[in-house]
């Protein structure tokens, strides 16, 4: 195994102390001050550490009779005086009870709001000046009032907030609160989780945060015991992973604190009432939690809830109220410092803080110095706080108790149990508020010591060798000197494992060298030492390897490896390598750094070699395979590339190179010497063969393929061999050729598609109109056009006879053709139409053409071979002829003066003598509703008609009738649509 071997490079003291004058006072390096008003109460409830070691306190003032507080924050330097405070007054009560620091810079405070009988949860962003920069309201209907118990941040930047619900009419909380606000304090969520109980009192007090979970600590009581109480809840989405319940030798259990080490466990810690009230308990859980271990501490004192926290070496810093039940009834405050699993290192009281002295903040410094606040009540003063700095070993000047304690094992079981989870809601609200500016506030000291560091330096106390060992740094100051140094140092390069008042240990995590570096506060100024590391890996052992065979022409290199202070071989040399040339024996004796000495031996005999041939080199033609092989009686076999890459390590391969190269064949002989050959392979690539792109054919065309006259044989689709082929249909058409290098070459071309010859259709041979040309049409769609007259349009128009033809190409690039002959002239339709007609002024005439067209049309648009006219002026019909010959011929109808009015004979006579047949009346003027009906003399109606150009024949049912006198009757419509009435007699005579 490797090991570190440590080497001091340079030790650098840099003293920054001067010494004071006479009659000059220093700050005082450890402490106890009050922090109070006058006339008011000065309540603190919770601290954060700063980077710069300062603090910010967090909580409220308010009248003596606790009416209309206001918040209040105060920060102070590492001495414990006062930088700032900010007092934030409202129109209700209003205090901070949570504070913690914001990982970009700023704090954030979550307090509470009481205005107008509503109470409501308030955050604040302030920056390191304690300047607002926003600030967020919420009004709750969950419960009467809203106990905060932490707020933490995640690694996304987002809050989550801890807090007890106590319901309306209840003095205890029943339902656990749980929010996430983002960055500008608007809500994501909020969840309330309790169990399905009448009347069952629980409590969450802190929880801690791990890769997005959640993990929630406190109690629950059912007014017959107290369980410890842990929950598991996903920071992101607020479900309850699981929960339980945990007793402790058989007894209660009520936990205040869950801290988070830098393994994957949790400490829990809390009270227990079997042992007594002054037993601490605490519990190592798993992630899942699981006990893993259980611990008690006793002593002297009752326990309240207090402040807890982790120095740099994994002991817990618990600080709480101190005061016994029976007399005499001391006050004060308590610290204990303990490991979890190694157990105590002291317990102290401070009764210089009187009266009830609750400790609501704890914190270490990174030189395991421990600062704690809080606030004490003391008969009827005003409450006040308090704030202390304490060395390592918590020894201060003023009077201090060193309590008996004891720490040992315990027993402990856990439950899982159901919980409810509902949402929550709580609403944003807007309340205002006022920077009431400074509070004068006073401090008082109660206890101080000054650390009368005058030298300090730091020393390397032990060294190390193997990995995993404890660097060791003793810390030398002279006497009085109780400050603690501040250690600054590359995480990467060490571990920090812990700090005592005369040293500090570190694990070296990797090689190199880098800076250890330390400050400690001097009687009034600031003392710094650093010392230089370097880390390195010693050598721990080696090996020269097995046994073995030089062979004729060749070296062997031995390697005693790297990292020991020396090496001699046998012959005296004196590096960390040997080249052997001959055989021999041959050892090696080396020491390491941390004085280790190690030594081997090899033996190194004369080798043999036999005949190794993998036969001549080659030529191949591109893409054909070819198999090498190794003699036999050789074994580790390697096949390589010209470039060195490994193709296998079997006797023999199979290749297909793609271009030339020599291949090396390596191989061991029995005896244990290397032989290698190589074969040069040459690849030739076969002729560049083409038959062009695949194509198309149109119907009767053919293409020839050809290959060209280099290669020397042939091999077509169909075995034939001809230098070249015609082909006509579709399909694939392949050819292998050989060339002179016996290299086949191939290609295929694919006839893809067999296109039809366009159609062409000029008609059937036709004939001239005289003075009009003759469109010939080709049709559309093709590509190009191409007549005999020279035009490439789609049509032409001709006006001579003879013989015309087109050759149209369609858009496959097929070709076809088609002709028309054109063989007389002919003279188009003239005259067609009467030269003149007249029209009554009432009246309508059919106008059509003299002859029968294929086609008319009027000058009215009607297409039909006649026409009504109802009105007179001039009228055209274009006709076309049977060769599709048009003409045009005109007629003029004229107006004339007609006979008006209703006429109809008294007799007729129906004799065939074609004189007086047909009885009708005659109407010389526009009708309409025409009816007109014939009565015999008993009124039977022998005739009647709506059509007014028909007429009686004197027929009665097909029967010519007799002499006789019949009666009539005609109705209709003039031409201004007046109904008109005629009645008469006719005679008919035979």
């Amino acid at each position: 195994m490797p090991r570190l071997f440590l080497l001091v490079l340079l030790t650098i003291a840099a003293l920054c102390c001067c010494r004071q004058s006479l009659g000059q006072s220093c700050p005082d390096s450890f402490y106890i001050k009050k922090l109070y008003a006058a006339g008011v109460q000065v309540i603190t409830h919770d601290q954060v550490m700063l980077q710069d070691n300062s603090i910010i306190l967090c909580g409220q003032i308010s009248p003596s009779t606790g009416v209309n507080g206001d918040a209040l924050l105060v920060r102070l330097d590492v001495n414990g005086n006062i930088v700032w405070e900010r007092v934030f007054e409202s129109d209700g009560a209003q205090y901070f009870q949570k504070i913690i620091r914001c990982a970009d810079g700023g704090v954030l405070t979550a307090g509470y709001q009481e205005h107008m009988g509503l109470t409501g949860l308030v955050l604040c962003r302030f920056d390191l000046d304690g300047r607002l920069q926003w600030r967020k309201d919420y009004s709750f209907k969950l419960g009467a009032s809203l106990g905060i118990a932490d707020i933490k941040e995640d690694a996304e930047g987002a809050f989550l907030l801890l807090a007890n619900f106590m319901a309306n009419g209840l003095s205890f909380s029943d339902k656990i609160f749980f929010a996430r606000f983002d960055q500008q304090g608007a809500l994501k969520f909020s969840q309330a989780f309790y169990q399905p109980v009448t009347l069952r009192s629980m409590q969450a007090n802190q929880m801690v945060l791990h890769n997005g979970t959640a993990y929630i600590a406190g109690y629950c009581h059912d007014w017959y015991k107290h369980q410890g109480m842990l929950l598991r809840v996903n920071a992101r989405t607020a479900a309850l992973q699981w929960s339980k319940f945990y007793s402790f030798n058989n007894g209660e259990a009520s936990f205040k604190h869950v801290l988070k080490p830098g393994s994957n466990q949790l400490y829990l810690l809390g009270t227990n009432n079997v042992l007594s009230g002054d037993t601490t308990i605490v519990l190592v859980t798993d992630l899942d939690g699981q006990v893993v271990s259980s611990k008690c501490l006793s002593q002297q004192g009752w326990r309240d809830r207090g402040a807890a926290a982790l120095d740099g070496a994994g002991n817990i810093l618990y600080g709480d109220r101190f005061y016994l039940t029976s007399a005499p009834a001391n006050t004060g405050i308590n610290v204990v410092k303990f490991h979890p699993q190694l157990g105590g290192a002291w317990s102290k009281v401070y009764p210089q803080i009187g009266g009830i002295a609750l400790v609501f903040g704890l914190g270490v410094r990174s030189n395991n110095e421990v600062v704690l606040s809080g606030t004490s009540y003391e008969g009827n003063k005003p409450g006040s706080s308090f704030i202390s700095r304490l060395p390592i070993s918590g020894e201060l000047n003023c009077s201090t108790t060193d309590l008996f304690f004891k720490f040992g094992e315990a027993r402990s079981r856990s439950v899982i149990v159901t919980f409810t989870a509902e949402p929550a809601p709580i609403t944003d609200t807007v309340i205002s508020y006022n920077l009431s500016g400074n509070l004068p506030l006073s401090l008082e000291q109660l206890c101080t010591r000054v650390s009368d560091c005058s030298s300090f330096s730091l020393g390397v106390s032990r060294n190390i060798c193997s990995a995993g060992d404890t660097l060791v740094l003793s810390i030398r100051k002279n006497a009085g000197c109780i400050a603690a140094p501040a250690f600054t140092y590359d995480q990467s390069m060490f571990r920090w494992v812990g700090q005592t008042e005369s040293e500090v240990r570190f694990i070296a995590i990797k090689q190199g060298s880098s800076k250890v570096a330390a400050a400690i506060e001097g009687l009034c100024g600031t003392i710094k030492d650093s010392i230089t590391l370097s880390i390195s890996f010693s050598a721990a052992s080696f090996s020269l390897g097995s046994d073995t065979a030089l062979c004729s022409g060749q070296s062997l290199q031995l390697r005693a490896g790297d990292g020991f202070a020396s090496y001699q071989w046998q012959d005296g040399s004196i590096g960390s390598t040997y080249d052997v040339k001959k055989p021999g024996i041959y050892h090696v004796r080396t020491i390491n750094s941390c004085g280790g000495v190690f030594s081997d031996t090899i033996r190194v005999t004369e080798g043999l070699a036999g005949n190794f041939d993998i036969g001549a080199d080659r030529t191949l033609c591109d893409g054909d395979t070819i198999m090498l092989q190794m003699p036999p009686g050789f074994n580790s076999y390697v096949w390589r590339t010209s470039d060195g890459t490994l193709l296998g390590s079997d006797s023999s391969i199979l290749i297909h190179p793609d271009s030339s190269d020599t291949y090396t064949a390596m191989a061991t002989h029995l005896s244990g010497c290397t032989v290698t050959d190589i074969i040069s392979i040459k690849v030739k690539a076969p002729m560049f063969l083409d038959l062009g792109n695949d194509t198309s054919l149109c119907t009767g065309d053919s293409l020839v393929l050809q290959v060209g006259s280099d290669f020397n044989q042939l091999l077509w689709w169909d075995g034939s061999s001809t230098a070249s082929r015609s082909v006509t249909a579709k399909g694939a058409y392949s050819v292998k050729a050989w060339d002179s290098n016996g290299c086949v070459s191939t290609d295929t071309i694919k006839v893809l598609n067999l296109f039809p010859v366009p159609q062409v259709r000029l008609g059937f041979d036709t004939v001239l109109c005289s003075g009009q040309a003759r469109v010939l049409e080709a049709g559309s769609g093709f590509s190009n056009y191409f007549w005999s007259t020279g035009a490439t349009t789609s049509s032409i128009a001709v006006q001579d006879t003879g013989m015309y033809r087109v050759m149209v190409v369609d858009r496959n690039g097929c070709y076809g053709d088609g002709q028309v002959r054109i063989n007389k002239r002919v003279a188009a339709p003239a005259n067609f139409l009467p030269a003149q007609l007249s029209l009554c002024q009432y009246g309508s005439i059919k106008l059509k053409p003299l002859n029968t067209y294929a086609q008319y049309l009027w000058s009215t648009n009607a297409v039909t071979s006649e026409i009504d006219i109802f009105k007179p002026g001039t009228y055209w019909l274009e006709a076309l002829d049977l060769y599709g010959c048009r003409g045009r011929d005109s007629i003029l109808i004229k107006q004339k003066q007609c006979l008006e009015g209703f006429y109809i004979p008294n007799a007729f006579s129906p004799n065939g003598d074609r004189l007086n047949e047909v009885f009708k009346p005659l109407i010389f003027e526009p009708v309409a509703n025409y009816h007109f009906l014939v009565f015999n003399r008993w009124g039977d109606v022998v005739y009647e008609s709506r059509i007014l150009e028909q007429g009686w024949n004197g027929k009665v049912k097909g029967v010519a009738d007799n002499t006789a006198i019949f009666t009539w009757l005609c109705t209709y419509r003039n031409a201004d649509q007046v109904p008109q009435v005629k009645r008469g007699t006719v005679a008919l005579i035979k």
